[in-house]
């Protein structure tokens, strides 16, 4: 796991330009669904599209790999939350929002999410801490933006947003 990771995120730092392909981000949102059900049980994602055909821009591997690990850190660090994944558009943006209701997480983890490494106060379990890295950079790629919020006993929501394709 870690060395996937690892040559994942080697490959995202590459300078050459990501591949543009339209990419649906709403059937991204409930491909990782699928994928990710078997590890969450039947009924805790709720995949939320507000709106239909909210296409970007972007490389759909790279993108898919952001949202899974999203979804993947919801799973694993709000273990028995439900977890809400929501899809919207406008004219100009695409957001993706995931949502737990788990115990949330300490300011100092919020700040260093992102980071290569971290795993926050939980350093015992599974994980590489290279998930966020990896969605941070794989959005980032793709022209957008990711934000976390986080506060304990309040949950854990992370938003993506990134140019509505024209």
């Amino acid at each position: 796991m870690l060395f996937r990771s690892l040559i994942f995120l080697a490959r995202l730092e590459r300078p050459s330009p990501p591949r543009t392909d339209p990419v649906d981000v709403g059937a991204l949102a409930e491909r990782a669904d699928a994928e990710l059900r078997p590890l969450a049980g039947i009924d805790r994602i709720a995949v939320k599209l507000a709106a239909s055909h909210c296409v970007v821009r972007a490389d759909d591997s790279e993108l898919y790999e952001a949202v899974k690990n999203i979804i993947e850190n919801a799973i694993r660090y709000a273990p028995g939350s439900s977890i809400d994944v929501t899809v919207a558009c406008d004219d100009r943006l695409v957001s993706l929002t995931v949502c737990d209701h788990g115990a949330g997480m300490q300011p100092q983890d919020v700040e260093h999410a992102f980071d290569r490494f971290y795993r926050g106060g939980d350093r015992s379990g599974e994980g590489s801490g290279l998930g966020l890295a990896i969605a941070r950079r794989a959005v980032e790629r793709a022209g957008g933006s990711i934000e976390l919020r986080s506060g304990l006993g309040l949950g854990t929501t992370v938003t993506i947003s990134l140019p509505r394709a024209s």
